[in-house]
């Protein structure tokens, strides 16, 4: 059988457009708390663009998932790629998870607005 370049190329388009070639799955990240600390586990994540981090509070005291200088009282410790909107989670009471979808690739680093005096920063590097 003869596959000549016009079918090869249907074929490439329509294998594409199906999500077949090259596809890649977004995977979802897990940060926790360590309850002993108040520190986020991991503190360094490095994730692909489209991929989600899912922050779970396993602690008996409240976190809240901050991205926002605005709303932060170290706002030097936080940065987003430029264009991204700042964000935060709404307060995480125990076993409270919080998910956010990171599409634009760069740095961000975050706080606990809560524990911030406790040094409780943490960084997602998206590739």
């Amino acid at each position: 059988m003869s596959i000549n370049r016009r079918t090869l190329i249907a074929t490439g388009a329509a294998a594409a457009a199906a999500g077949v070639a090259g596809s890649a799955h977004a995977a979802t990240h897990q940060v926790k708390v360590i309850v002993a600390t108040s520190k986020w586990t991991p503190d360094m994540l490095h994730i692909k663009a489209g991929d989600s981090v899912e922050w779970t509070n396993n602690a008996p005291i409240p976190h809240i998932v901050c991205f926002d200088k605005t709303k932060s009282k170290m706002p030097d410790k936080i940065s987003l790629p430029e264009g991204v909107k700042p964000f935060e989670s709404p307060e995480l009471k125990r076993d409270a998870k919080f998910k956010y979808k990171f599409t634009k690739k760069g740095e961000y680093h975050y706080t606990c607005r809560l524990h911030e005096n406790m040094q409780m920063f943490g960084m997602i590097h998206v590739m």
